[in-house]
């Protein structure tokens, strides 16, 4: 809701920010549903739709008080319908951490290669720019007469992915540099 949204704004821009999304919810309560899709309605505010699809996790916390089979029953009915990760733990009982733990890291482990890079695109190609905004932080965009000039941190996952999808070998004026002190291309 906007006037929760207003009071949570320094909060709310981490989670902009956040690498990762870790939803930790109560599975036993019995507004659990409603809970989920009111964060999911607060993210979606926030216009962090992809985040919700490539770097949102489930935490299913207090599966130790969940009736017999339960569990098994609710992830058959939800892990068909969902792209989300999902993570059944009892923290009172340090149950299902590991693989959480594990997951997350290897998450994290991607983005410890990052780099800052500088993108050289025909401005026609809105198709690019978007997709840098949605896997990328981009840092600044200039728009000039011929070309856009995107600068983006990526990790090394997204530039793989981008050089893939967008096959820039094909545009001759196309062009990708690392920013760094070390790289004779600069940012500036």
């Amino acid at each position: 809701p906007s006037p929760l949204i207003a009071a949570f704004r320094t909060t709310l821009k981490d989670v902009v920010d956040a690498e990762v999304l870790i939803h930790v919810r109560d599975i036993h309560h019995p507004e659990t549903l409603l809970q989920k899709r009111d964060v999911e309605s607060t993210l979606n505010q926030l216009m962090l739709e992809n985040k919700l699809t490539t770097r949102y996790i489930e935490v299913w916390n207090k599966i130790d008080m969940l009736p017999k089979n339960a569990l098994a029953l609710m992830l058959d009915q939800h892990q068909p319908h969902s792209q989300q990760h999902i993570f059944p733990v009892s923290l009172l009982h340090n149950e299902g951490l590991p693989p959480l733990v594990n997951y997350i890291d290897e998450i994290l482990k991607d983005y410890d290669n990052q780099g800052t890079y500088q993108i050289v695109v025909d401005p026609l190609q809105t198709d690019q720019i978007q997709w840098l905004y949605q896997h990328g932080k981009v840092v600044r965009v200039a728009h000039k007469a011929t070309k856009t000039l995107v600068q983006v941190i990526l990790n090394e996952t997204s530039l793989k992915m981008y050089k893939a999808k967008f096959n820039t070998s094909q545009f001759s004026n196309h062009r990708l540099f690392l920013c760094s002190s070390q790289s004779s291309q600069t940012c500036e």
